[in-house]
């Protein structure tokens, strides 16, 4: 979809391991305009991108998704997510995203027109009003918003998002605070 992923295992790997339940994210900054997590339980299941492309009609977004555990020599899932953003300003301008979750698939394609966006998913059609955002990690504005848009199922999802403070952490044998 859209434009591949460039320097999949360039620049520099700054990690945070974050450990909930059986699966652990380390992310990190991959070059730079590229983020990236790779997700592991008892080894690597798969990983996360984001690759971010500033060009003159706006910020284009590149993101991949692929999962995959196994259970003794079977894939137990399979999870990959391609999606293709374009961001003018704070808002969405364009997506273009197919899912395959453990074979559900699911696509999310849109285009804003004037003040709306009109968006086509694998459930029907519907008319999206005013400013629509993704869930942008990236992009501190996400903290502004009250609803967002999955790009999975194309539902638009209210939100609340709050300051919790910070905390020191461990990152590869050094105290971080985040």
């Amino acid at each position: 979809l859209g434009e591949p992923v460039v320097g999949a295992e360039a620049g520099n790997q700054h990690g945070l391991e974050v450990v909930g339940g059986l699966v652990g994210l380390e992310v990190g900054e991959l070059g730079a305009d590229e983020l990236g997590a790779k997700a592991r339980g008892e080894r690597e299941i798969g990983e996360h991108r984001f690759t971010l492309a500033p060009r003159t009609d706006g910020m284009h977004i590149n993101i991949d998704a692929q999962f995959r555990v196994k259970f003794l020599f079977i894939n137990a899932y399979e999870y990959a997510h391609q999606n293709y953003e374009v961001w003018r300003g704070e808002c969405l301008h364009s997506i273009h995203a197919q899912t395959d979750d453990n074979g559900d698939v699911q696509f999310v394609r849109g285009t804003r027109d004037g003040a709306s966006m009109k968006l086509l998913t694998h459930t029907g059609e519907q008319q999206l009003q005013g400013c629509v955002r993704s869930f942008a990690y990236w992009d501190p504005d996400l903290l502004e918003s009250t609803h967002l848009l999955n790009a999975q199922t194309g539902e638009l999802l209210p939100v609340s998002i709050e300051a919790l403070g910070t905390m020191v952490i461990e990152v590869r044998g050094r105290s971080v605070l985040a």
